[in-house]
């Protein structure tokens, strides 16, 4: 599957008009999670939390899940994962 995705991206890259990246994908349960807690993301998920904290239950605060959003996009990649050895 990986493999995939990066021949997929890279046609993308390259210049098919015709082939396009989708606008969201699935992780596979617990991924989310393990990539936030990481060490390089350590601040967004300390910021994560306080901001789900904050919602206390009351999703209708817009601008409190419109915040969620924009620490997300602060999270760095990480290069490899292995779901089979990361997630255990």
């Amino acid at each position: 599957m990986w493999v995939e995705s990066q021949t997929t991206w890279h046609v993308s890259v390259k210049g098919s008009d015709w082939i396009s990246l989708p606008a969201s994908v699935a992780l596979p349960f617990g991924v989310f999670e393990k990539v936030l807690r990481s060490e390089a993301n350590r601040a967004v998920d300390t910021e994560y939390g306080d901001l789900c904290r904050s919602l206390d239950g009351e999703p209708e605060k817009l601008d409190l899940l419109a915040g969620l959003r924009e620490v997300i996009l602060k999270m760095q990649a990480r290069r490899s994962f292995s779901p089979r050895s990361d997630l255990r």
